[in-house]
């Protein structure tokens, strides 16, 4: 059996997305891509026990980092948005939240596959960290 090329993409819709709308965006994910679910609002089926708002400020990419890196983040993360391809690219993470915070578009960072990640959203302040331990799972 080949491995997962989309664990963080599969991981957040198993971890984050509310349970009544997940075989749906598992479907979508397949069907689409994780482009599909961004195009298709997937940041509004997320479940509310796994999200907290960043105070407006907290919204830089370093204090961002710095909170992600407290929740036990790594230095490399998987970014995903309306481009990405069929197969997940690690990036640094503080590179990547340098070049996302801010610019109001609809991208997840996953840093821990189904259990961390950063979720930017269209509009003033639309930016989240999502967390579900493994142990909540």
């Amino acid at each position: 059996m080949p491995e997962n090329p989309t664990p963080h993409a599969d991981g957040f819709v198993d971890a984050f997305v509310h349970r009544f709308q997940r075989e749906r965006a598992r479907d979508l994910l397949r069907r689409s891509g994780f482009g599909g679910l961004i195009a298709d609002g997937i940041y509004r089926s997320i479940d509310e026990r796994w999200i907290e708002t960043i105070v407006p400020g907290q919204q830089t990419a370093p204090k961002i980092a710095a909170a992600l890196h407290a929740l036990g983040a790594p230095a490399s993360c998987v970014v995903l948005d309306g481009r990405s391809g069929p197969t997940e690219v690690e990036v640094p993470l503080a590179g990547a939240l340098e070049s996302i915070v801010g610019w109001d578009d609809d991208v997840v960072v996953s840093c821990l596959a189904g259990e961390l990640a950063y979720l930017e959203t269209e509009g003033v302040s639309a930016r989240y960290i999502l967390h579900r331990p493994a142990s909540r799972r």
